[in-house]
């Protein structure tokens, strides 16, 4: 499964918080996601940050 961050993204940074292996804020202060499978042991707290993300910006793929 891989995700992304939409440009709804307003880089409130909890998906950062709760899954750090994955979110990484960029220099315009939105968060981007990796570009690669999420990591194993990740998927709950992926999760989690998408159905805390104030803007709906997560997307899950796949």
């Amino acid at each position: 499964m891989k995700c992304k961050v939409n440009t709804a993204c307003i880089g409130c940074g909890y998906c950062v918080k709760v899954c750090p292996r994955v979110f990484h804020t960029n220099r315009r202060g939105t968060v981007h996601a990796l570009e690669e499978p999420i990591p194993d042991g990740t998927e709950s707290a992926v999760i989690q940050a998408k159905e805390h993300c104030p803007t709906q910006a997560i997307e899950m793929i796949g």
